[in-house]
């Protein structure tokens, strides 16, 4: 008996944690980026996904090696130099930016929907190699 209320303790916890990620509200973020790049030129990634709020915004950065933080709050602790920051409409979002490579090795695109107070919403990452 108790066998079966662990198991059903946990089917009931694995059908509610997505329903509350739904419930979260409707914030999405991707990042489309090429897979390589060539030392000390430019290249463009775009930044895409859904705000639930205008008072929402994206925040990318790129990290040298390292992978991407799990909340927006450690990312800028970590690295908040090349940090590019747009304000959001409530809605589809597309965000082109322009990065030239200055450093060989792998590199990490990070991307956060944040809110108003900071807190992150939506994250995604991309990696690339620059030779």
């Amino acid at each position: 008996m108790a066998r079966f209320r662990t198991l059903l303790a946990l089917l009931t916890l694995a059908l509610a944690v997505p329903a509350v990620a739904l419930a979260a509200g409707g914030n999405k973020v991707h990042i489309k980026s090429p897979h390589t790049a060539k030392l000390n030129k430019s290249f463009h990634y775009t930044a895409s996904g859904k705000s639930s709020s205008a008072a929402n915004k994206l925040a990318t950065f790129i990290n040298n090696g390292t992978k991407c933080k799990s909340t927006y709050s450690a990312q800028v602790a970590f690295n908040s130099l090349n940090e590019v920051k747009v304000s959001l409409k409530k809605g589809h979002f597309k965000q082109k930016v322009k990065v030239t490579s200055l450093a060989v090795g792998a590199h990490y695109i990070c991307a956060y929907v944040i809110s108003s107070a900071g807190n992150t919403l939506a994250k995604a990452r991309s990696k690339y190699t620059t030779s």
